[in-house]
């Protein structure tokens, strides 16, 4: 996100970042006393994607100073798995469109809690 930032400021206004974000399963590692870690897959809590795409807003605002000019933040919909795509369009120019590739999804019980892994 750090180089996504400055590539919105090295624009000098001429340009904006665009995210897209998709809702989709997790893959996660859980370990245990028996194994190094076992790679398993999670459905997601519906919003999920919608917290990340707030808690990537907010991180670029507050702590690398992008003005809510220059970022857009959508749903992509739904894909098999979570998935986020981060764009550099120019002032006036065609904004990306999003490609999801499922229709619906399955979600697990649970609210949307703030994700700041890799943030």
């Amino acid at each position: 996100l750090d180089h996504f930032a400055n590539e919105i400021r090295n624009g000098n206004n001429s340009q904006f970042g665009y995210v897209v974000v998709y809702e989709g399963k997790h893959d996660r590692y859980v370990y245990d006393r028996r194994s190094n870690g076992t790679l398993k897959t999670f459905l997601p809590v519906e919003g999920e994607a919608n917290r990340y795409g707030e808690t990537v807003r907010n991180y670029l605002q507050k702590n690398r100073g992008i003005s809510k000019n220059d970022l857009m933040i959508v749903s992509g919909g739904f894909r098999e798995k979570f998935s986020t795509e981060l764009w550099i369009v120019p002032r006036g120019g065609k904004i990306p469109k999003a490609t999801p590739t499922k229709d619906t999804m399955k979600y697990r019980r649970g609210d949307p809690t703030d994700i700041c892994d890799g943030i």
